[in-house]
Formats: C-alpha cells, structure tokens, sequence
C-alpha cells in the first residue's frame, strides 16, 4: 500500500505526464555563474511526532522564528504546524488528525500566514467534510494557544469548491482569499473544474469564480497575489485555449480575464505551486513546470515575465543534461533590486533541485544544488528572503532515511551569501 506522501508525490509529479506541444520561442538563456554560499540545514525531520515531507514554505517573526507546514506524519500522521526558534529547536503547534477521527483538516501542503496577533492561518488538501474520498480540506485558524479553528470546511458540492493546495493571502478587512483544485460549478470536469473563494474572519464562505475547463482555464494550485484595488492574479495549470494553463486576474466584480494562455511550447507550460510576484509596475514574474528547452521529454520549464499588456518574456529556459534545474514547482522571491530567487525541483547535478537568481537580464546563477545525502532534496516551497540576503527554505525529501521510499522526511535549510 501506497503512503499519503507517496500518493501526493505520484500525483503531484503527474502533472508534466501530458503530451507537449511543439512551439518555437526566442529563450532567453544567461549564463551561469558560481558564487560562494553557505547551506546550514536548520532541522531534519525524522517522520515521527515532528512532522515530516515540508511542501511549503516558511513565514519568519520579528524575533526570527520560522512557521512552516509538513504534509505528513506527526502525533496522528496527518501534518503538522511546526515553529523553529532561532537555535534550531522545533516545537510543534498542532498535529492534525484525519477522518473519521477528525474533522480539522489533513495533509496541509500551503505555507502558512499569521496576523498581528499571533494567530496562523493556512490550508489542508483533505479532511473536513466527509463529502469527498478523505474529506474535501479546510481553511483553519491556529491561535498562540495551539487552539484550532476550522474556518472552512469544503465540500464539493452545490458549487462550493474542494482540495485547497496552497495557501491564503489577506485583505485589509481580515477576508482570505485562496484557491481550490477541484470543486464549483462546472460539470467539464471529474469532481469540479477549481474556485476562487473567499472566507471572512467569521468562517462565511463565497465562491468567487468557478473555473469551467474552457480558455478561462481549470485545476489552479496555486495561490493568489492580490493588489491595492482588490484584484487577484493567479495560474491555473491546465486549461486555457492550448490545455497547458493560463495566467488569470479576477476583479472585484469576480469577472475573470485571461491574461496569458501558455502553449507548451518555449514559452512554458502547466504553473503549478508558486505564487505570482507582482512589482510596482504591475509585471508578474513566475514559473512553469513544463516547456523551454527541448533537451528535457516533456520539456524542462521556464522563468516568465508578463507586463500588463500582455506580452510574456521568457528569463531563463532550464536545460536538462547541465548543472541547471528542471521543473519549477514553486514561485519566486524577488529583492530590491529586481533579482530573483527560487528553485527547481529536480535537475542539478544531483537530479535533486537546486536553488537558483536572476538577475533582470535573465542570468542565472546556481547558488546550491542539492544531494539528498544531507541537505535535502526536490523542494517545492517558495523560498524566503530577509533584508540582509539569507534565503530559508523546505526540501520535502532528504537528509534522514527513515522516511517514505528511504528518500528522508525532508529538511528546513538556510542560505547565507558569503
């Protein structure tokens, strides 16, 4: 029998399975560079009470703590919400449970968000309501006191959405925005085409958009990046006029306009977990798990930008058979000078992942790869960055061997420029 975190990584790697489609595009390619860093992994999971396979990635206090998710394992095998203190010592807040034991949620796969009080919020892909094959998720509430709240427990059904995979972004008045995998109004597709939701600070539910499984697109995993006005931009990672995504704003009326439809082809293909970064001009910045260069079967994945009218300009096409990284699941960090963060989830010269910068002109620079002998392997939560350059992120596989596959329960690492 197959483990949950197996399952989740079978259907999670899945997704770069569907025929590429064959388009020519100018790639803009840098070259790479090695610079001097230091990797400190901060904790290694053990697949026990403390959690193990972190999908997400990390929030920081102004003390330095840092707040994360693991998928799997913990007191009940469900996941956990852990905290990380400046000296390495993990507490973990809550272990969730799983039906028919328990309704607060199971498998959270989502970075997490807190509020000024303290109190974290965040996402499960199963549990809740009985109304799907291991409940449908939840939008939860963790207090300082390790005290949870199920804000939203989807069920699938009469429009509502189900399976939330990544995490919520706030508005000023305490209202959640996410994404749902599945769910809504559709009958395209098996089970729902995907919502747009948003849930106040009292757990009151609305669907936003349900997603047809037409050229507005269908399945978005990833979460929304919000603006001043209200509006909310985000991917689906099917869907749109070829089947390979789309990139999508909803405005405050939740009228749904495509910004950009991907091809498959050079300029990308199927965005799956990583938030849109948006600047001051309004550009979006992300990633695709497919298209770019052709070195890779299905395509190996590419940086993107997109202005606001429109036009998609392709920073870095990945390139199989290299030092370079394969398959951005997660999204980007970007600093004050424009540069850009994140990894890859397989590739490097291990086929591990590796962690990578842009600068504006598109050159790459390979700041770690990953072996999976101490420093973990294939991460896919977008990374952190504070003011003085250190990244933190999660690898969800790697470092100690006593997990799912002898593959190790995943670590959180910190990268220091030297």
């Amino acid at each position: 029998m197959k483990t949950t975190r197996q399952i989740s990584r079978t259907r999670l790697r899945s997704v770069l399975l569907a025929p590429a489609l064959a388009f020519v595009l100018v790639l803009v390619i840098g070259a790479k560079s090695a610079q001097a860093q230091t990797l400190n992994v901060l904790y290694t999971f053990t697949g026990q009470a403390d959690g193990g396979q972190p999908i997400g990635g990390l929030i920081r206090d102004s003390q330095g703590n840092l707040y994360g998710t693991t998928c799997c394992a913990g007191t009940h095998g469900a996941g956990t919400v852990f905290m990380l203190d400046k000296a390495g010592t993990e507490t973990v807040l809550y272990s969730f449970c799983s039906l028919p034991n328990c309704p607060d949620g199971d498998q959270p796969y989502a970075s997490l968000i807190r509020d000024a009080d303290g109190s974290l919020y965040g996402t499960t892909y199963f549990g809740g309501s009985t109304e799907c094959s291991g409940g449908c998720g939840v939008v939860f509430k963790l207090d300082k006191s390790g005290n949870e709240t199920v804000l939203h427990a989807f069920t699938g059904t009469g429009g509502d959405g189900s399976n939330p995979y990544d995490g919520l972004v706030q508005d000023p008045k305490g209202n959640f925005y996410g994404t749902t995998e599945y769910g809504g109004g559709a009958s395209a597709c098996s089970g729902g085409c995907g919502t747009v939701f948003e849930v106040d600070a009292a757990g009151k539910e609305r669907v936003l958009y349900s997603f047809s499984a037409g050229t507005d697109g269908v399945g978005p995993l990833a979460g929304l990046v919000r603006d001043d006005e209200g509006n909310l931009y985000g991917t689906t990672q099917y869907g749109g006029t070829y089947g390979v995504g789309t990139v999508f704003k909803l405005d405050n009326a939740h009228r749904e306009e495509v910004l950009y439809t991907f091809t498959g082809g050079a300029d990308g293909g199927q965005p799956l977990l990583g938030y849109l970064v948006r600047d001051a001009k309004g550009n979006l910045y992300g990633t695709t798990v497919r298209g770019g260069a052709s070195s890779c079967s299905f395509l190996c994945g590419v940086v993107f930008k997109l202005d606001k009218s429109g036009k998609e300009t392709v920073l870095h096409g990945f390139v199989l058979g290299t030092d370079d990284g394969t398959n951005p699941y997660a999204g980007l960090v970007e600093d004050a000078e424009g540069n850009l963060y994140g990894t890859t989830n397989q590739g490097g010269a291990y086929g591990k992942g590796m962690v990578f910068e842009l600068d504006k002109s598109g050159k790459e620079t390979l700041l770690h790869t990953f072996t999976g002998t101490g420093d973990g392997a294939y991460p896919s939560g977008d990374l952190l960055r504070t003011a003085n350059g250190k990244l933190y992120g999660t690898a969800a596989d790697g470092a100690d061997s006593g997990c799912y596959d002898d593959l190790g329960c995943g670590i959180v690492f910190m990268l220091t420029p030297n």
